[in-house]
């Protein structure tokens, strides 16, 4: 997840998944095709690359809210131009305390794992290779046959390299990705006063490492989204401070 949930507007999607109310801002599509978009993308490969973003982060936010429903919250899960987000009631996350919070919070990238985990062990099973590449920035999966159908092929690749990619980064400690959570929980069970601050620090660290390696690497729309990162939690950091009186 990224960012704030946004206000709602009269562009949503609305629709249900395994009961689970979901919401899709116009953003989000927006965002996912911008994302799509190569020297040489044509409107199919864009079409597919969209499919497969909307496939895995909805099983990434299913991971969150399918596990908070089981804790016996109420989920709703919102895809955003940041990507997406489960939310729920936020005085049921006091009440299933801090092992409960980190489980949830790496539901979402696990479920990510396991779709990519699956498919690989299928594509297997039917007589082709997978590689994974991580000289990128971010790690990439390909089969390593292609399979009888150029659209199915261009979708398994699709999906499982934004799986692994958006579960990876989910995982970098910064507020309020999913690591940032998970360390935000953490840090509170150890010092309840001081848990805000420290990782607020942490993620502003993270974040700029993130920007500074996506830069050398030539992405510049995660390094973008690393610096917002980064400025968010500067300015949480700013306003956390002033309010404590520091």
């Amino acid at each position: 997840m990224l960012l704030g949930e946004p206000p709602r507007s009269a562009g949503d999607l609305h629709f249900r998944l395994f009961g689970i109310p979901v919401r899709v801002h116009p953003y989000f599509w927006l965002v996912a095709v911008m994302l799509g978009l190569g020297p040489d993308s044509q409107l199919s490969d864009i079409l597919i690359w969209v499919v497969a973003v909307v496939i895995s982060i909805l099983i990434h936010e299913l991971g969150h809210a399918l596990l908070m429903r089981a804790y016996g919250l109420w989920p709703w899960i919102t895809l955003t131009g940041f990507g997406g987000l489960a939310s729920a009631d936020p005085a049921g996350a006091q009440r299933i305390g801090t092992a409960g919070n980190v489980l949830i919070s790496f539901a979402g990238p696990a479920a990510q794992f396991v779709l990519v985990a699956g498919l690989a062990a299928a594509l297997k099973a039917l007589g082709y290779s997978i590689t994974l590449d991580t000289s990128g920035i971010v790690p990439l999966v390909y089969p390593g046959e292609p399979v009888a159908s150029w659209g199915v092929s261009m979708l398994l690749i699709y999906l499982m390299t934004a799986s692994v990619s958006w579960a990876v980064l989910n995982l970098i400690p910064v507020y309020p990705l999913d690591g940032g959570q998970i360390a935000r929980d953490l840090f509170l069970a150890a010092s309840p006063r001081n848990g805000i601050t420290r990782s607020l620090i942490l993620s502003i660290v993270a974040a700029v490492a993130v920007a500074v390696v996506a830069l050398s690497n030539g992405s510049k729309v995660l390094a973008l989204m690393a610096g917002l990162l980064a400025y968010s939690n500067y300015a949480a950091l700013q306003a956390y401070r002033n309010q404590r009186g520091w």
